[in-house]
């Protein structure tokens, strides 16, 4: 595994893409899905590495007792990066693409979902977040149109930044929280490495 990270991390812009994807091939060495995904994403970075930044959801007073997992595209899931006893934090990889016609950003990404124009990423709670004995079966949906390209490029220019979101963990019911979700008042924000 060290021997990979240093092949991959020796990638540069001018070694062509070509080398990327030979190397992943090399992905059937990996045991679970985690070190897939890590793998991937150390591909991601290092085949332009100036056109990725880290994306954090922080849920706010989560419902106790009830997992919440990230889900990928492929269905996946992906446990919080922290978890405090109000708090959890998820962090997703996100890729900027070609705009869009409009001009808009275009995020690319494991963990981000939906059309071009309409894109978002997945939280889910209780059994769809693989706690089959939960009552709730949950997913929130955190919308990403409302990041702004000036804050997205603060995020590319320095790549300690972090675009942090912050949003409640439970619905009015006492549940986890479901459907589309809104962020507080604060919205998207940059901030440091956590």
């Amino acid at each position: 595994m060290r021997v990979l990270l240093v092949r991959i991390s020796a990638l540069s812009a001018d070694s062509g893409i070509w080398q990327v994807f030979k190397l992943l091939r090399l992905k059937r060495i990996f045991r679970s899905p985690d070190a897939r995904h890590t793998f991937i994403d150390l591909l991601m970075i290092a085949a332009n590495p100036s056109q990725c930044f880290k994306l954090a959801v922080i849920l706010e007073d989560p419902v106790p007792g009830v997992l919440y997992a990230l889900q990928r595209r492929d269905g996946s899931l992906d446990e919080p990066t922290e978890v405090y006893p109000y708090q959890l934090r998820f962090e997703a990889l996100v890729r900027l693409g070609a705009s869009l016609p409009d001009g808009r950003p275009n995020l690319l990404g494991e963990f981000v979902s939906g059309s071009p124009s309409d894109r978002f990423i997945y939280i889910n709670s209780g059994q769809r977040a693989g706690q089959t004995d939960s009552c709730w079966d949950r997913r929130a949906k955190v919308k990403l149109s409302s990041l702004s390209p000036e804050l997205i490029r603060a995020a590319l220019t320095v790549s300690t930044n972090v675009i942090e979101g912050r949003t409640r963990g439970s619905a009015l019911d006492g549940g986890p929280c479901c459907a589309t979700v809104r962020l507080d008042a604060s919205g998207w924000v940059l901030a440091g490495e956590h």
